[in-house]
C-alpha cells in the first residue's frame, strides 16, 4: 500500500481541515528467520553503542506432547536489530542498509 501524502491546495482550507492531525507513522518490527552460526547484534541509534542481543527461550507444549522453544528478543528504545557473523559484517551490514545511520568515525 502506497501512502501519498496531501497535495498543498491553492484555496485556504478551512476549520475541518486544519484541526486535522498528521497520519501515524507506522513501521513493520516483524520477524526474521535465524541463520546457523549468526549472532544478533543491537545499535543503539542514540548512543552509538554496539552489544550482543539478550535473547530469552521459552519452551511450550504442542499439541503431540513435544516440547516446541520459541526464541525472544528482549526489545530496547532506541535500537536496530542486526544478525551477522561478527561485529565487523553487523556494521558493514547496517550502514548498507541505511547510510543515513554511519557514524562519521566509521568510514572504511
Amino acid at each position: 500500500m502506497k501512502i501519498v501524502p496531501d497535495m498543498p491546495s491553492l484555496v485556504k482550507p478551512n476549520k475541518q481541515q486544519e484541526e486535522r492531525k498528521a497520519p501515524a507513522e507506522f513501521h513493520f518490527v516483524g520477524a526474521e528467520n535465524r541463520v546457523r552460526g549468526h549472532i544478533l547484534f543491537s545499535y543503539n541509534t542514540k548512543t552509538g553503542e554496539w552489544k550482543q542481543a539478550s535473547l530469552r527461550r521459552e519452551a511450550q507444549v504442542g499439541m503431540d506432547g513435544k516440547p516446541t522453544f520459541k526464541t525472544i528478543v528482549a526489545k530496547e528504545p532506541d535500537c536496530v536489530y542486526v544478525q551477522a557473523l561478527n561485529l565487523a559484517n553487523a556494521k558493514k551490514r547496517l550502514y548498507r542498509e541505511n547510510p543515513i545511520l554511519e557514524p562519521i568515525h566509521f568510514r572504511p
